[in-house]
C-alpha cells in the first residue's frame, strides 16, 4: 500500500496516466490518494508520499524534491474575452469577474505582480481547486488566476484560453513531491520516486 496526498484540483487527465504507469511497474501496489486542501494545517503522518503547492514545507521531517515549475497567471477563454473584451490594464480588471486560486496559507484576495507588489482584488469566486476554477474559465465564467503547467484540456481546441497581462501578473509556483525522511531510503520507494520525475519530466512542457 502507497498512501499519497495531493493537492486538491490536480487535473484528472494529467494524474490519470501517472497512475496508470505506477500500476504497470508495480502492479501488486495499491495506492491509497488523499486530497488535501491545505498541507500546512492537515495530519500528514500516514503518507508515503505528499505532493504540494504549497509556498513552504509542511511541518515535520520530510525530504523534498521539486517536481516541476508552473506559471500562476491570468487566462481567460476567447468566448468570455469576444464578450466583455479583454483587459489591458490593472486597473481594466476591476471591470471584470475574477475567479482566485487559494494557495496554502496564501490569501486568495492579493495578486502577485512580476515587479513583486501584489495588488488588491475582489474576487467572483475564491477556491483552492486548481481543476474546478480551470473548468469555470473554460465555461466563460470569468478571468481566473490559477497555476497553469500548460497541459492540453481534453477536448478543447488549442489557444481556447488566452493569457491575460502576462507583462504585469503573475509569478512561477513549484510542485513539490515530499517523503518522510524514515522511508527516503528504502530502494522500491527510491524506485518509485524516480519514475514520477522521469514521468512529470517527459510530460510537462518547460518553462520558456
Amino acid at each position: 500500500m502507497l498512501r499519497v496526498g495531493v493537492p486538491v484540483g490536480l487535473p484528472p487527465h494529467g494524474v490519470t496516466p501517472l497512475i496508470a504507469l505506477i500500476h504497470a511497474n508495480y502492479p501488486r501496489l495499491a495506492i491509497q490518494m488523499r486530497h488535501i486542501d491545505d498541507p500546512l494545517s492537515d495530519h500528514l503522518d500516514d503518507l508515503d508520499v505528499l505532493l504540494h503547492l504549497a509556498p513552504v514545507s509542511p511541518p515535520g521531517n520530510w525530504l523534498s524534491y521539486e517536481l516541476l515549475r508552473m506559471r500562476e497567471w491570468l487566462i481567460a477563454s476567447r468566448d468570455y474575452l469576444d464578450r466583455r473584451g479583454t483587459p489591458t490594464s490593472l486597473d481594466a480588471l476591476a471591470g471584470h469577474d475574477l475567479l482566485a486560486w487559494t494557495a496554502p496559507g496564501e490569501d486568495g484576495h492579493l495578486l502577485p505582480l512580476l515587479s513583486g507588489e501584489p495588488v488588491e482584488i475582489d474576487p467572483l469566486l475564491v477556491s483552492p481547486d486548481v481543476h474546478f476554477l480551470r473548468q469555470c474559465v473554460l465555461a466563460g465564467i470569468g478571468i481566473g488566476f490559477i497555476p497553469d503547467a500548460q497541459l492540453p484540456d481534453p477536448g478543447v481546441e488549442p489557444g481556447t484560453l488566452v493569457p491575460i497581462l502576462p507583462e504585469l501578473v503573475g509569478r512561477e509556483r513549484p510542485l513539490h513531491m515530499l517523503v518522510p525522511a524514515a522511508l527516503a531510503g528504502l530502494p522500491k520507494l527510491r524506485a518509485l520516486l524516480r519514475h514520477i520525475q522521469a514521468f512529470v519530466a517527459s510530460t510537462v512542457p518547460p518553462l520558456g
